[in-house]
């Protein structure tokens, strides 16, 4: 732990009981060396940051780091408490970690699980204990000791895959397999920095605006333009927006504007992912300078921004470069809405605040969910991120009780809210320096009339005479259903759920439908609804969605029953899987 003039040493017992005895060792060394490379810049202050939660809200990540300036993030502690009622106790191990680096919408590292990021499986072989030199789980407990359900402490030192940033780092991981586990956590993340920032962005082209392309002298063989509606991997993500993206199987060149003190600079696209593969030959001022390749795809995920980076032998000392991107005959079409240049420098003191957003939209979202985007804000360094407030009042005032989320790309989903219900909202930029700047102007929407209550969330339900637990599948939404492992006719599972508004709904129902599949029906209130759904299906898997029927209901909690009905004469099996029920609010009614 470097420092340069002095440092303290505390012992804190926040326990309430009264230790004798103990003693502290500190040990401590003189460099010189140390102080002077703190005070250039060249080695950063230890950090140990902490934080905690009882339960973090569905679909935003546990939040490990938010990190301005630039350092070194080398590794975590973390605590994560199950609750009680979980279909798979050890879910909350299941969330992925998520990494975001210098104000670059995507992700720059999305791992594959908790248990994986911890360098495990299998939970640990469901609560074995390991403490290793970089990795391990020294402790666990099960529903004792003040642990309700599962408690689990993990750990990861990252010495040879420890992530550097040079403007802004978030570190988040999702609290179970689909981010909605109510688990209890707590973290302290490990890492070097110092406040300042080394990042400027100096020049943007976007490729969908005529102006912009005539400024920067844009030229495309072989565009195509269209409109792209999608959203970005990740946190609070799911928000889709609509702009211009072009496709070129051409040569692709334009200028950039570039700090003649750079140190290279990044070149960050953004671009449609959905075609995956698309690899493209980079020049510089005519200078070869490698090969950008983007083997990534994602049919639900299209917005992508990557990152391709200039060596200072091309780009160093130049005000402005000019930037040629020959795609490979081989590949799929190189996809481009705009070009970011991030010049890297010699570290300064970020103390401008950022302009302000412009050009927020909220739109109603389908379901009870509003999504927002903007245009990328401008700053004399990086956008970390950006704050999103919101109120149900016209004048919206940013501050810490109207905070609702931050985003590091230009969009945002609001979620769970009432149906058609409005809502108000500023957006302001946050820069490398955690400078605030102006809010927006206020945008507004209604929320979307269609509440989405995912089968597995029902789980495990009130009351049941079969099993039923919450099972994986690639082809779900949320990639996990509800499955009822009934046998017989009669078999039935009984759960809760709340709607926001009294009136008339249609209820749809998605199904998973195969071989092995029952007939089933739902009732809700006691009342069934709907006929019966035959979940039969030879040659494979699929969801099914179904109209089941309209139902009156009041605001509140109420009662959903599946049970078999019935088999297919052909069926394999009896067993019943839901994906997903959609009720769509049709007529509101006041008078109940």
């Amino acid at each position: 732990m470097p420092y340069a003039r002095g440092a303290r040493v505390e012992l804190v017992n926040d326990s309430g009981i009264a230790l004798t005895g103990a003693t502290i060792e500190v040990s401590h060394a003189a460099d010189p060396g140390v102080a002077r490379d703190l005070d250039r810049g060249k080695i950063g202050y230890f950090h140990a940051t902490h934080g905690s939660a009882a339960s973090v809200p569905a679909k935003q990540d546990v939040p490990l780091l938010n990190a301005t300036g630039r350092g070194v993030f080398y590794g975590v502690t973390q605590t994560m408490r199950g609750a009680q009622g979980q279909a798979n106790p050890y879910d909350y191990e299941e969330g992925d970690e998520r990494v975001y680096v210098d104000g670059i919408a995507s992700p720059a590292w999305h791992g594959t699980g908790t248990e994986d990021f911890y360098e495990s499986g299998w939970y640990f072989f469901a609560g074995h204990t390991v403490s290793r030199p970089l990795s391990g789980s020294p402790a666990f407990e099960s529903a004792r000791d003040g642990c309700v359900s599962l408690c689990t402490a993990v750990s990861r030192v990252m010495l040879p895959d420890a992530i550097a940033f040079s403007s802004s780092l978030r570190v988040g991981i999702e609290h179970g397999s689909v981010n909605i586990d109510p688990a209890g956590e707590s973290w302290t993340s490990y890492w070097y920095g110092q406040e300042n920032t080394a990042l400027r962005q100096t020049d943007l082209v976007d490729a969908g605006d005529d102006t912009s392309r005539a400024d920067h002298g844009y030229r495309a063989g072989g565009e195509t333009r269209e409109t792209l509606r999608g959203t970005f991997d990740g946190v609070a993500a799911t928000a889709e927006f609509d702009r211009p993206v072009t496709a070129a199987t051409g040569p692709v060149r334009f200028t950039l504007a570039v700090d003649p003190a750079n140190r290279g600079v990044r070149l960050a696209r953004l671009g449609d992912q959905g075609a995956a593969g698309q690899r493209a030959e980079v020049h510089v001022d005519g200078t070869p300078v490698g090969t950008w390749s983007q083997a990534l795809s994602s049919s639900h995920a299209r917005w992508l921004e990557d990152v391709f980076w200039l060596p200072p032998s091309v780009v160093a000392g130049k005000s402005s470069v000019t930037v040629e991107i020959r795609p490979a005959a081989s590949a799929p079409a190189w996809s481009a809405a705009r070009y970011r240049a991030i010049s890297e420098v010699a570290a300064f003191d970020d103390t401008a605040a950022p302009g302000t957003v412009e050009s927020v939209v909220a739109r109603a979202a389908r379901t009870n969910a509003i999504d927002l985007h903007w245009a990328p804000a401008k700053d004399d360094g990086v956008i970390a991120g950006y704050e999103i407030f919101a109120s149900r009042r016209a004048d919206v005032t940013p501050d810490r009780a109207n905070l609702i989320g931050v985003a590091t790309g230009p969009s945002y989903r609001h979620q769970g809210l009432g149906l058609g219900e409005p809502w108000y909202y500023v957006v302001r930029a946050v820069d490398s320096g955690g400078n605030a700047g102006e809010p927006s102007t206020v945008a507004t929407a209604s929320s979307g009339n269609e509440l989405h209550i995912e089968a597995e969330s029902l789980v495990p339900p009130a009351e049941s005479t079969a099993g039923v637990i919450a099972s994986a599948a690639p082809i779900a939404s949320d990639t996990a259903y509800a499955l009822m492992t009934s046998t017989v006719v009669g078999q039935q599972f009984t759960s809760t759920f709340s709607v926001p508004a009294t009136g008339e709904y249609r209820l749809t129902t998605a199904w998973i439908a195969d071989a092995n599949r029952a007939v089933a029906s739902v009732a809700i209130d006691g009342v069934a609804v709907g006929n019966p759904f035959d979940g039969f299906l030879p040659g494979g898997e699929a969801v099914v969605r179904a109209e089941t029927g309209n139902v009156v209901l009041t605001a509140g909690r109420h009662r959903l029953t599946v049970t078999v009905t019935g088999r297919n004469a052909l069926a394999s099996g009896a067993l019943v899987g839901i994906d997903r029920f959609d009720l769509t609010l049709l007529a509101p009614r006041l008078d109940r």
